[in-house]
C-alpha cells in the first residue's frame, strides 16, 4: 500500500502518511483517542466470528436458563391468603 501511495506523491511524502487498513485505522483511533468517547470506549474487544458465535451462544443458555427458573416459580402452588 505505502508503494503505491509513493508512486503517486513521491516516497519522501509517503513516509510521513498514516496508512493503514480501514480497521486497523479505527481500532488505533480508537486506543488513541478513545476517551473523548467516554470511559466504555477505553476498553473494547475485537471479536471475529467465531468469537460472536460464541458471546450468542452464551447469551442464548443465560436467557434459556433463566426462563427455565422463571417457569419454575410459575409452577409453584400459589397459597390463598388466609380470611
Amino acid at each position: 500500500m505505502r508503494e503505491r501511495a509513493a508512486a503517486l506523491v513521491g516516497a519522501r511524502a509517503a513516509k510521513r502518511l498514516a496508512i493503514s487498513t480501514f480497521h486497523s485505522l479505527g481500532v488505533r483511533m480508537l486506543r488513541t483517542d478513545g476517551e473523548r468517547l467516554g470511559p466504555e470506549a477505553e476498553q473494547f474487544s475485537i471479536l471475529d466470528s467465531d468469537d460472536v458465535l460464541g458471546v450468542l451462544e452464551g447469551r442464548r443458555r443465560q436467557h434459556r436458563q433463566r426462563a427455565r427458573a422463571a417457569l419454575a416459580v410459575g409452577d409453584q402452588p400459589v397459597e390463598e391468603p388466609a380470611a
